[in-house]
């Protein structure tokens, strides 16, 4: 019999919750927990069907980055949308930079963080987690 305190996690949900124990920051002593609700939230959205799409900002990148004195080092400025199968924005995230020294694995896990991270608003917010 699982201990009380344990969550219930099949083999895919505990693949994700390695992804974002690994890739995630979080609370010092909750991170853990914070890997988990990322990892549920990243699983209801591919269940729902919620899509996240990345376009790049427009206008100078300076509006976005204020007194960031490695410009040189960013690729791009960019904003993700999350929205429902209906085309409904759930939640949403700009000003996101993207580095140019960042290898396209590293530009990946931090994509997939940042589209968690809006699952887990907009599950939150839809009283699923």
């Amino acid at each position: 019999m699982a201990h009380p305190r344990t969550p219930n996690i099949d083999a895919g949900l505990k693949k994700r919750y390695e992804f974002f124990k690994t890739f995630g920051g979080g609370q010092v002593g909750h991170a853990a927990e914070g890997a988990l609700a990322m990892a549920r939230a990243e699983r209801i959205a591919e269940e729902r069907g919620w899509e996240a799409s990345w376009e790049p900002e427009e206008g100078p990148w300076e509006d976005y980055l204020g007194d960031y004195d490695k410009i040189e080092d960013i690729e791009e400025v960019a904003y993700c949308v999350l929205k429902d199968e209906d085309g409904r924005v759930l939640a949403s995230l700009g000003g996101i930079t993207l580095s140019k020294k960042s290898s396209a694995s590293e530009t990946r896990h931090y994509k997939r963080y940042v589209e968690a991270e809006l699952a887990l608003e907009a599950a939150t917010t839809a009283r699923l987690l």
